[in-house]
């Protein structure tokens, strides 16, 4: 299927892990594959697939980190990972995705979560209610936990700068 531009297999119990075949989907344009019971990590395919702008593999049961390729999608303009096993930080390779105007990773779910820096970003719309609920930010550090952080940490909140 070289000029499939669409392809949305969601909402079925698909299982296993992402066909490394769907690299070969050069001319797709949007790939849903969310809501299945896919496991394994996010495969690195993406370099050939220059077209996409959305990519939907939320609600799955996919682990590992982002990868790298997917920095190569410089028209990419929605990416919804949430509701996976996903882990890591979030590469820096993502800046290059200078078309994204949606990244949806739901964070919410990380219960352990102190520092959440986004700043010197174009972020817009709504903090999530789901904010409130993250204890690690109700929390403080350990001693332990300080030591991995080589610089002083900065918080600016409502123009009031701490450090």
């Amino acid at each position: 299927m070289p000029i499939q531009t669409n392809l949305d297999i969601s909402w079925n119990s698909l299982n296993g892990s992402t066909p490394l075949s769907m690299g070969n989907l050069q001319a797709l344009m949007t790939l849903v594959i969310s809501n299945n019971h896919l496991s394994g990590e996010i495969p690195q395919f993406w370099n050939k697939m220059s077209s996409l702008y959305i990519v939907d593999m939320s609600n799955n049961r996919l682990s590992g980190t982002i990868p790298r390729s997917l920095g190569s999608l410089t028209t990419l303009r929605f990416l919804v990972l949430s509701n996976n096993n996903l882990f890591g930080e979030l590469p820096s390779y993502l800046q290059n995705c200078s078309a994204l105007e949606s990244l949806d990773l739901e964070i919410c779910a990380l219960s352990a979560l102190h520092i959440l820096d986004l700043s010197h970003n174009h972020v817009l719309g709504f903090i999530p209610p789901c904010f409130g609920n993250l204890s690690g930010f109700k929390s403080e550090l350990s001693d332990d936990d300080l030591e991995w952080f080589e610089e002083r940490l900065k918080l600016v909140a409502k123009g009031r700068a701490l450090e």
